[in-house]
């Protein structure tokens, strides 16, 4: 939710100063403010769904740590066991719910899937 508010934040702060740009006349090609706004909406839009995402289905946090030993390792943010469709990292053998982590159908799924802490991992090496 945090990521989402911050892109909000930003999105509404160039549509402003788009605006500002275009009221000024500063060269600001009438094509370019059209496709900005188209932009803006489709982040809005997309904002939107996922703050009533987190409305209807809030995440919580695990009260305990998974045991030790496990070979299936739940990763996944929200802290909830298997009550949705899960995908598995090919790096980490992490478990994560394909919702938490914007899959919603097997066939979204290629033939590997990376979690977001191992591609960081690899990018930041």
């Amino acid at each position: 939710p945090a990521a989402e508010m911050l892109l909000l934040t930003i999105s509404n702060t160039l549509c402003g100063e788009v605006v500002k740009a275009g009221k000024n006349h500063n060269g600001v090609e009438a094509t370019f403010l059209g496709t900005t706004f188209d932009v803006f909406g489709k982040i809005n839009a997309a904002l939107a769904q996922l703050v009533a995402r987190h409305r209807e289905q809030p995440l919580t946090l695990a009260s305990q740590a998974p045991a030790e030993g496990d070979s299936d390792i739940i990763r996944c943010h929200c802290g909830r066991t298997s009550d949705a469709m899960m995908v598995e990292c090919d790096r980490c053998k992490g478990w994560y719910h394909g919702p938490c982590v914007g899959i919603n159908s097997v066939e979204e799924v290629g033939d590997t899937w990376i979690c977001d802490d191992c591609n960081l991992t690899v990018f930041a090496q």
